[in-house]
């Protein structure tokens, strides 16, 4: 399946009210593909970190996200979004 770039980004925010286990996969600055677990619940869990608060402002597509892989929250660059994999579904972004 595949669906255009706003449309996938508006997938991602609306699983991410969900409670379905999902992937996205994206392009970070150096070429890498990267793929994330996330899990909606652990989403809407207090961070509990000491790290540098995100400006949703100044970087709107960047969410922070609970990656289950790693065990700790990552920046999500949702303008690189390449797939995005749910409900037994991959969804390519074109």
């Amino acid at each position: 399946m595949r669906m255009t770039h706003s449309e996938a980004v508006s997938l991602v925010h609306k699983l991410l009210k969900g409670t379905h286990i999902f992937s996205v996969t994206n392009v970070t600055k150096s070429g890498e593909r990267r793929n994330f677990v996330v899990n909606p619940k652990a989403y809407r869990a207090q961070i509990k970190g000491t790290g540098k608060p995100a400006d949703p402002m100044a970087h709107p597509l960047n969410i922070k996200v609970p990656d289950m892989r790693a065990g700790s929250w990552r920046t999500i660059n949702l303008a690189t979004l390449e797939s995005v994999a749910a409900n037994g579904q991959i969804i390519e972004v074109i």
